[in-house]
């Protein structure tokens, strides 16, 4: 029962297949337990995931794509005002929204298909489903790059600007007053991430050493075994370069809030009354501005975080692996047992063909007469004798000799099978293992770029006109014609790239899970919860 509860976690935890359940004989696992982790696919190579890792997942994954609304919606309201300063066509504008839209949609889809995947794990752990539970976990708060409540300021930000853009409201209409202590109620806010991002910055600082010291492991690594990697991925000097960049990138953007805010306190609450138009206008170029500073924290505060996200290496050889399943593997145990009993049974059955040499003595008593009690001795009589069994002429003992002969030989070839199976299976997730640590790399420096595509892509559309602008075909000649194409493209790139970087850590993480049971060495406390080996910056 030991196995098979360590099982039902691996099938809780990943949602990975552990074998057959208990059977009548009490036995578990003896058909072994198949290639627990599977064939690697798609750019990430991790194992399917399921179980509680699965739905933490689909919980980043829709954070992400909450984040990816947000920043399509700011970019829609960014194309409208320069649409309304002639700067761009008006078929931009609608590209960007209908990416908009069609993110929208998408986020809906994922929900549903989020909550079903909810009631799913609440059956395989035994509960009904119209029980509401809430499903969290800290492991997975380090992949929230975009810090929920600076998402959330970017849509209040984006709802502000709403209305100070609309043209069938009249300035004397809109309130000035009130949207303008709304713009200065952002500051504090923006204030409190801009620390977070510094105390994200020093934490990245102090972890590097190590992070240095583990890229040049990979890099040997990957040189061992010839995989063709970009040599730039497990570069120790470029660490220490991006951190400097973020550093510059960091100051940059407190200096712009820093500039903003002081632009926004020399407005008066007199001015915007005795001229709304005027003041309509100021505000309009203040909280467009202040959008742009909150997006471009949200891409140094991912970038930073990103850094910060590490791997436990695992360094075990197959040879390691597959010795320590040979010790601690309850199921190879009762393997091994099963193949002693059929050796055992060859003697056991090989002693009934022995010849057999027996003394035997026979006798009875008789009466007299009609007396039934008058024993006598003339009425008796005593036999002896010998009686030889000889093997020649054994036929049913022969022949279950036999089978016992092919039986053991059908149990040491199963013997051989299972161990030649736990042998491709460790070697399989080692390979995995391996593949995972390295793609992790990859797939980071992939969201680096992700996000330095946006960044580009949102400079290119603040950049000041080179010449005086005219209506039509000096608006043309102010962007390029594919801006928003550019701008959208990188937005759901760098959201592919934070998914597959989710994934890959996750994937890392469910091989764990799989290793320490596949070798044996799986223990759980008393709750049932898995004793993690090495320590874990995560909680069971």
């Amino acid at each position: 029962m030991q196995q098979f509860r360590q099982g039902f976690y691996v099938k809780v935890v990943t949602g990975q297949s552990s074998g057959d359940g208990p059977s009548p004989n009490g036995a578990v696992g003896q058909k072994g337990l198949g290639v627990l982790a599977g064939t690697p696919t798609g750019r990430v190579g991790s194992p399917p995931i399921d179980g509680f890792l699965g739905v933490l997942q689909e919980q980043q994954r829709l954070r992400n794509q909450t984040g990816n609304l947000a920043a399509l919606r700011d970019s829609v309201t960014q194309f409208e005002f320069m649409f309304t300063a002639g700067r761009v066509q008006r078929l931009q504008v609608d590209q960007t929204r209908q990416a908009y839209y069609n993110t929208q949609s998408s986020l809906l889809t994922a929900r549903a298909a989020y909550a079903g995947r909810v009631d799913r794990f609440k059956i395989n752990l035994g509960l009904p489903p119209s029980l509401p539970i809430r499903v969290a976990d800290p492991m997975i708060d380090r992949f929230n790059f975009f810090d929920p409540d600076l998402t959330t300021l970017l849509d209040q930000i984006n709802n502000l600007l709403e209305p100070l853009r609309s043209e069938s409201v009249p300035p004397e209409e809109m309130k000035l007053p009130e949207r303008y202590r709304e713009l200065l109620a952002f500051g504090p806010r923006m204030l409190r991430q801009l620390d977070s991002s510094r105390a994200d910055l020093d934490k990245l600082l102090a972890t590097s050493p190590q992070r240095v010291l583990r890229l040049n492991q990979l890099r040997e690594q990957t040189q061992s075994y010839g995989y063709d990697v970009a040599s730039e991925l497990f570069d120790a000097e470029l660490i220490g370069a991006r951190i400097e960049k973020h550093q510059v990138r960091l100051a940059k953007n407190s200096e712009e809030f820093e500039k903003l805010m002081i632009a926004t306190r020399a407005l008066s609450v007199d001015e915007l009354r005795e001229k709304p138009k005027e003041g309509r206008k100021a505000l309009l170029e203040l909280t467009t501005e202040l959008s742009g500073v909150v997006l471009e924290s949200m891409l140094i505060q991912a970038s930073i975080r990103l850094e910060a996200v590490e791997l436990i290496p695992l360094e075990v050889s197959e040879s390691q692996a597959l010795e320590t399943a040979r010790q601690h593997r309850l199921d190879w145990m009762n393997v091994r047992a099963n193949l002693v009993d059929a050796w055992r049974q060859i003697e056991v059955t090989g002693n009934e063909l022995q010849s057999g040499l027996d003394l035997t003595v026979s006798g009875d008593l008789g009466t007299r007469g009609d007396n039934p009690t008058e024993f006598t001795a003339d009425k008796g009589r005593l036999r002896m004798g010998l009686e030889f069994d000889s093997p020649i002429t054994r036929l049913a003992e022969r022949n279950k000799y036999r089978e016992t002969l092919i039986e053991y030989q059908h149990a040491r070839r199963d013997y051989m099978l299972f161990e030649d199976q736990i042998s491709q299976s460790l070697r399989n997730t080692l390979r995995i293992i391996d593949l995972g640590q390295i793609n992790f790399e990859i797939r980071r420096a992939a969201v680096l770029v992700a996000a330095s595509q946006v960044a580009q892509a949102r400079l290119r559309l603040v950049e000041p006109p080179k010449g005086p602008l005219a209506p039509g075909v000096a608006a043309q000649a102010q962007t390029t014609p594919t801006a928003a194409r550019d701008l959208v493209s990188a937005l759901n790139d760098l959201l592919d790239a934070q998914n597959d970087f989710l994934n890959s850590w996750i994937g890392f993480e469910v091989l764990r899970v799989l290793l320490d049971f596949e070798m044996g060495t799986m223990q759980l406390n008393q709750e049932g919860l898995w004793i993690i080996p090495g320590g874990c910056p995560c909680r069971s």
